[in-house]
């Protein structure tokens, strides 16, 4: 029986054999979809309910977990900003992105790192192009991944540029080994991968790095670092039992 079709019919034709058949057949369909949505191609919540309404159905609004908002399709300036937002909301560990070469030392505070392969051993690192030091990043092409222990926010705002601290002072600091080709390495960092750029794509305003690490050096202890809702968090590390 299809959706808004009445058993009015049905009632004047009970005593027949197909009477008693179709009614079998709708009771058996509603059942079927008892609880569940009654349209699977029903767009949007508000069309669902309109749907339903026009076709005489009555089955209950889906319940919406608490604090959850409706997803509506936004003009792209909003669109914008509420991708922004709900990046915010996307924790991940703080790094810092070091560089050495032709073009001058460098570094950067970013969160946009991602894992990409372990063969070979390949990472994906995220730098907006408007950033002065994207053009040093991308003529090196040498560059190491510090990941940051939770002790070190303070060195995460310094690379973000949020202090007054200049670059060479910031290198300057007791805190740096250095790596293949020059490259500065955090002597404390929870983990640090040097490599190089082999691969770079445009992609909106961003850049997205490729980079084949080719010396890992792993921390066996030591906080993490992270950035969740536009603020630093210190994540403990959990004992082994």
């Amino acid at each position: 029986m299809q959706p808004g079709k009445t058993f009015s019919g049905l009632g004047k034709r009970a005593n027949t054999r197909a009477a008693r058949a179709d009614l079998i057949h709708a009771m058996r369909a509603v059942r079927l979809s008892h609880g569940i949505v009654a349209r699977a191609t029903v767009a949007s919540e508000i069309d669902w309910q309109r749907t339903n309404v026009q076709e005489g159905t009555h089955m209950s609004q889906p319940s919406q977990p608490s604090g959850l908002h409706h997803a509506t399709t936004l003009a792209p300036d909003d669109a914008r900003k509420q991708f922004r937002q709900a990046m915010a909301h996307l924790g991940a560990a703080v790094n810092v992105i070091t560089t050495c070469g032709p073009s001058g030392r460098c570094g950067i505070t970013a969160s946009a790192v991602c894992s990409v392969t372990d063969a070979p051993p390949t990472l994906l690192v995220c730098m907006n192009r408007s950033s002065a030091m994207h053009a040093v990043f991308e003529r090196n092409r040498n560059v190491c991944i510090n990941v940051l222990p939770g002790h070190h926010e303070l060195l995460a705002r310094h690379f973000a540029g949020l202090t007054q601290l200049p670059m060479d002072a910031r290198f300057g600091l007791p805190i740096w080994d250095e790596g293949l080709r020059g490259v500065p390495v955090l002597r404390d960092a929870l983990a640090s991968l040097q490599g190089t750029i082999v691969e770079l794509k445009e992609v909106g305003s961003h850049s997205v790095m490729f980079v084949e690490a080719t010396q890992i050096r792993v921390c066996a202890d030591g906080d993490s670092l992270i950035y969740f809702d536009r603020q630093f968090h210190r994540l403990p590390r959990l004992c082994a039992a």
